[in-house]
């Protein structure tokens, strides 16, 4: 898929009733290369602009290509969904992420957009986030502001060709539970079967065991909650691609910084293995 039409970025209030942020639109002779203006800034190669106000309009700029020949580029197949991220994302005040659309049909695969096949870029709540667009590329990203409050949501809109879709990230400023991250184990320490490469526990409770990670692969995937105080930790299947007939999902794990010892519990044998699965302890 090549990328050929580029779209303005703009910011909306939601349903409060206040003035729309200011931007300023971009023609092609504004540009050397083609660019995306972002809520009021100019576009990555765009001259400085004057301060007056303009209306907030969506600016769509086209190489040497011709329109119909933009829309063949960035066509996409028919159902699945379009989102940013593979999972849910969390961010603290000040914390920024870039926006790199996908379009998936099925759970564990994804297939790259070019960030320039999107128009009408915007976020729910320009008092929570914003948006700018990286100097070196076209890849749009999302700033959360420094005053957000913990655990609101800011919506992502966007559009490529004739779909919208949304995706979100939700603010957090509380603590961590010290389980969170990405945890593998040592292959050095598995010698007869092979190691889990990626165990997961994220901010909202999602945890994932990949052997052989590939892209967005999973091997299986559910919720977790662990008690720090106690070490308990009680793991609950939610799906998968191959989950393994001989887990164990509750019991006690010892976590000592970035070391994790799961103890009574057991992640299960991989795929095709002639011995029981690895019980070596975890690392971040």
């Amino acid at each position: 898929m090549r990328s050929v039409l580029l779209g303005s970025l703009i910011v909306m209030t939601g349903a409060c009733a206040v003035s729309p942020p200011v931007v300023t639109p971009l023609t092609a002779s504004d540009v050397a290369a083609p660019a995306i203006a972002v809520s009021g800034m100019p576009g990555r190669n765009a001259p400085a602009t004057a301060s007056t106000p303009t209306s907030p309009e969506s600016v769509g700029l086209l190489t040497s290509a011709s329109a119909a020949e933009a829309a063949e580029s960035c066509a996409l197949p028919e159902g699945g969904v379009l989102r940013f991220f593979p999972e849910t994302l969390f961010l603290r005040p000040g914390q920024s992420t870039s926006l790199k659309p996908f379009w998936s049909d099925h759970p564990g695969g994804y297939d790259p957009v070019p960030a320039g096949c999107m128009t009408d870029l915007q976020v729910s709540d320009a008092s929570l986030a914003s948006l700018s667009l990286a100097e070196t590329s076209s890849e749009p990203s999302i700033t959360i502001a420094d005053t957000a409050p913990d655990g609101q949501t800011v919506v992502i809109n966007a559009a490529v060709g004739s779909r919208t879709f949304s995706d979100a990230v939700r603010i957090r400023r509380g603590a961590i539970s010290p389980i969170v991250g990405v945890w593998s184990q040592p292959s050095t320490m598995c010698v007869t079967t092979a190691a889990i490469r990626e165990l997961r526990f994220t901010e909202d409770g999602q945890f994932s065991v990949t052997w052989e990670p590939f892209e967005a692969y999973k091997d299986y995937w559910g919720t977790w909650s662990y008690d720090h105080g106690s070490g308990h930790l009680s793991l609950k299947v939610e799906g998968g691609n191959y989950t393994p007939r001989d887990i164990r999902t509750t019991g006690t794990v010892t976590l000592d910084g970035d070391a994790l010892a799961l103890d009574e519990i057991f992640l299960g044998t991989p795929k095709g293995a002639r011995q029981a699965g690895c019980r070596a302890p975890f690392v971040r």
